[in-house]
């Protein structure tokens, strides 16, 4: 999908096998936006090293521009988000750091 916005990462965390807890499948990201929304985004193993290293590291609480990713249903057993909708990053997404003051920091969701 070529949308670009800016979000937060609230959440995020490595998901391993339960019997290879060295071993990544992916990472996996709740992602808020200026009006609050929530997205759950997966980083797939393959395309990890894209987003996740010393020159381009996605970090927790991070506020960052995104675009180029694939849209898909959230047919996830247990879900992070009540967003129909999951992003996947592939080897094209683009994620460039940014800050903006009045970018709310509101984490919680009765």
């Amino acid at each position: 999908m070529d949308w670009n916005f800016k979000v937060r990462v609230e959440r995020m965390w490595h998901a391993t096998p339960r019997d290879k807890s060295n071993f990544l499948l992916s990472i996996e990201l709740v992602l808020q936006d200026e009006k609050g929304e929530r997205i759950h985004a997966t980083i797939p193993q393959p395309v990890v090293h894209h987003f996740i290293g010393e020159k381009n590291a996605i970090k927790e609480m991070g506020l960052y521009l995104m675009n180029t990713f694939v849209l898909e249903p959230n047919n996830m057993h247990y879900k992070t988000t009540a967003h129909k909708f999951k992003l996947e990053f592939t080897p094209k997404t683009i994620v460039v750091e940014t800050t903006d003051p009045a970018f709310g920091l509101n984490i919680f969701n009765f």
